[in-house]
């Protein structure tokens, strides 16, 4: 965007002042608390290139259901779509801004991999079609759980 909206420019760092992490810290701290608790739950999407949105879900969804377990929200790609397809993230909102944060980290390092080719033994590659047929979703106490099992987790030892 280049108006920049009621909050300020990104570029000139939103809140008066600092972006990156500081600029997500005072968003959080300028939000009222009822907002972080408030049990609607709130529905992220964004699109996301079908050439990698497999990958992106991981062998049979794991990297969904990492972040998914790991937030407590649902996460779903949807099926189909060229050039793009649809990543939903849905959950309360401070979980569902963690785990966009999460996805599209991941979508940063699938990306990569994608221009550079897959590293020795980090698995990203294997799985894909699996991934396909099983939906590319994973949610956690969103009643439209895939199932657990997703073996180690790559925040910090954080799950």
């Amino acid at each position: 965007c280049s108006g920049g909206g009621a909050m300020g420019s990104p570029s000139r760092g939103g809140f008066g002042g600092g972006g990156g992490p500081d600029l997500v810290m005072r968003a959080v701290q300028e939000m009222p608390p009822e907002m972080a608790a408030d049990p609607r739950g709130f529905l992220l999407r964004c699109a996301v290139p079908t050439s990698l949105a497999i990958a992106l879900a991981g062998p049979n969804g794991s990297g969904l259901q990492e972040v998914s377990q790991f937030t407590g929200t649902c996460i779903t790609i949807a099926e189909g779509g060229e050039p793009t397809r649809i990543l939903h993230v849905e959950g309360q909102l401070l979980n569902v801004c963690a785990a966009y944060m999460l996805m599209m980290t991941r979508y940063i390092q699938v990306e990569a991999e994608a221009k550079s080719g897959p590293a020795e033994g980090n698995g990203m590659g294997a799985g894909m079609g699996a991934a396909m047929g099983a939906g590319m979703g994973a949610c956690n106490n969103m009643g439209c759980g895939m199932g657990a099992g997703m073996g180690g987790c790559s925040f910090g030892g954080m799950c």
